[in-house]
């Protein structure tokens, strides 16, 4: 039996154009693929995290359901966000106009700012901070609940343990 008959097919069954047209497509499906792996796997693992979510204009009774050592989870996916660990309160403060016409900035009877210290368990990588696959950054809005609160703050700082 030849290697290649007169109509250039390999052992007279397979086109030679037919066999490097599948060898491409083949080394170009399994190069992606390593390079995805490679991409995702590349420098990135899980650990614990302190993010602290900063939350403006809140209510005393918001306050009094936040508990340290409640967990907080994602509003929308109900996924998990992570564990309070500590809870800082201070004065809400406005700007008030004085009799004088200036601004001036003043506490706000009843409104508070409220920054929790949450600790979470994230992917951390070259590219990318994670937590229940949504990414973290720091300025990102988030929306978080529990059982007793819904509450909408922004991450003011995160500490990656590095």
């Amino acid at each position: 039996m030849k290697l290649m008959d007169k109509k250039g097919r390999l052992f007279g069954k397979i086109n030679i154009i037919d066999l490097f047209v599948m060898l491409i497509v083949i080394f170009i499906l399994v190069g992606g693929f390593v390079r995805i792996q490679k991409n995702r796997l590349g420098n990135e693992h899980f650990k614990e995290i302190e993010i602290i979510v900063h939350v403006e204009d809140v209510r005393q009774a918001t306050l009094d359901a936040i508990e340290v050592g409640e967990t907080l989870n994602f509003y929308d996916k109900n996924t998990l966000f992570g564990e309070i660990i500590e809870k800082r309160i201070s004065p809400y403060q406005d700007a008030i106009q004085t009799p004088e016409n200036t601004l001036v900035l003043a506490d706000v009877p009843g409104k508070y700012n409220l920054d929790l210290v949450v600790k979470c368990d994230g992917l951390v990588s070259d590219e990318v901070v994670e937590v229940s696959n949504e990414h973290m950054r720091i300025g990102n809005q988030l929306y978080l609940k529990n059982r007793l609160i819904s509450i909408k703050g922004h991450i003011f700082e995160m500490n990656l343990g590095e």
